[in-house]
């Protein structure tokens, strides 16, 4: 994307922009792209994102990616100091992991499988996946200080699932912060 990081960069020069970038999105822009995007733009050493979703309820996630060093999974023979929540939606539903492992269908125990599959109508099943977190969290009480959530998606999921994952996480059911510090990855 090298336009891209030109026409950021010449932006930069001229002080039109610092280190935050608003980007308008449209529902149906897959992950792969918006990826692109936003490591392209955090190349020019863009520090801070405000993503907006064009539909009618504009919806918008801002955050700021991790910086060097940052890692998800603890060391070896290091215990997880925070759970460290990843989502990974997929062509099939979301995946939700954590330092601890991946959480297996029903989110009682680390194990393979999907956290949450699709609903029948074929979307992601978001509050699923927020009773899922809700219930992990209760269950380790001592890690539940961590807010941050990562969501990371196959490359053909479009945004409008992303935004649909982010509402469902950022507030839990009794409408406080649940994982309001969202940053994105790559699905591996």
């Amino acid at each position: 994307m090298v336009p891209l990081a030109t026409a950021i960069q010449r932006a930069q020069a001229a002080g039109r922009l610092a280190h935050s970038l608003s980007i308008n999105v449209e529902p149906a822009v897959p992950y792969r792209a918006l990826f692109e995007v936003l490591y392209t733009a955090g190349q020019t050493e863009i520090s801070h994102f405000e993503l907006t979703e064009i539909a009618a309820m504009k919806r918008t996630v801002s955050f700021s990616p991790p910086t060097a060093g940052f890692a998800i999974r603890p060391t070896e023979g290091d215990a997880p100091q925070a759970l460290h929540f990843v989502g990974v939606i997929v062509k099939d539903g979301v995946s939700l992991k954590t330092a601890f492992g991946n959480l297996r269908p029903g989110c009682d125990e680390i194990g393979a499988g999907l956290a949450t599959p699709r609903l029948l109508n074929g979307g992601i099943d978001g509050l699923g996946a927020r009773e899922c977190i809700e219930r992990t969290l209760a269950r380790k009480p001592d890690l539940a200080s961590d807010h941050s959530f990562t969501i990371a998606a196959t490359p053909a999921i479009p945004f409008h699932e992303i935004m649909d994952l982010v509402d469902a996480v950022r507030e839990g059911s009794d409408g406080k912060p649940l994982l309001p510090d969202i940053t994105f990855g790559v699905a591996r």
